[in-house]
């Protein structure tokens, strides 16, 4: 799984600066593993798999409410062990959307990004860094698109591809995201 991952960073090609200094930050941290694998792995951080969830017809994409971060997120969080990032991913979206029912839709990463994350003192953990490995999946047609709140989250809402600037996505996120639109149009 480890060789997997990097080979799927090598084919990655980065189309804004964020992207390829995270990319490089990404390939730095590698060496760290298995420890940059784990959630415990403060310094500089650890290793996160994420994806973005559309509509079956790719014109909607849910998006989380997260409940710690306070903002509009994709799905996404820690590896746990796992040298599988694009299964962690999975794991994820299925863990805090509560559909089960979709497929990889682009055929390798659609971004990465390091990003900091606050100190959580009701968890113990210091301020860190994610290293956001981030897919593109998308509803098989006739599934079931009505999502489950899971824990982490305070919504989770479908939204059509031209109204997403009203969530105040991150700068990275909707370049992701526009990316994404672009491989499902």
């Amino acid at each position: 799984m480890v060789q997997q991952l990097e080979r799927a960073l090598d084919t990655f090609a980065p189309t804004t600066a964020k992207e390829q200094t995270s990319k490089q930050q990404i390939l730095d941290l590698l060496p760290m593993r298995p420890a940059a694998l784990f959630r415990d792995h403060f310094a500089p951080g650890h290793l996160t798999g994420s994806g973005f969830l559309f509509s079956a017809d790719g014109q909607r994409v849910l998006l989380n409410h997260h409940k710690f971060l306070d903002k509009w997120l994709h799905f996404g969080g820690h590896a746990d062990g796992d040298a599988d990032i694009l299964g962690v991913a999975r794991r994820e979206v299925e863990e805090e959307s509560g559909l089960t029912d979709f497929d990889l839709a682009y055929d390798g990463i659609l971004s990465v990004d390091v990003h900091p994350i606050p100190e959580n003192p009701a968890r113990g953990e210091p301020a860190h860094h994610h290293f956001d490995i981030i897919y593109l999946f998308k509803l098989r047609e006739g599934a079931d698109e009505t999502p489950a709140i899971s824990d982490e989250s305070a919504a989770l809402k479908w939204a059509a591809c031209d109204t997403l600037e009203q969530f105040s996505l991150e700068t990275h996120l909707q370049s992701a995201l526009d990316k994404a639109i672009k491989l499902l149009a």
